[in-house]
């Protein structure tokens, strides 16, 4: 399909947003502690789960 030569600038544009430092670096943070807060959950979780495994395995051991 032919495009004209003005077609860039009547085309679409991306929307762009500025923010200042400061909200910046509060989004950063913010993503950096539901980052972590998601770490330690999967954590507890896996602590969790090792704690069953090794009764499982300590009866199934014993079982023998």
């Amino acid at each position: 399909m032919y495009e004209s030569l003005f077609y860039p600038f009547f085309a679409p544009s991306r929307t762009v947003y500025v923010i200042s430092d400061s909200q910046l670096e509060e989004m950063k943070r913010k993503q950096h502690q539901e980052e972590l807060d998601n770490v330690q959950a999967q954590i507890k979780v896996l602590n969790e789960r090792e704690g069953e495994l090794k009764k499982e395995l300590k009866a199934l051991t014993a079982a023998k």
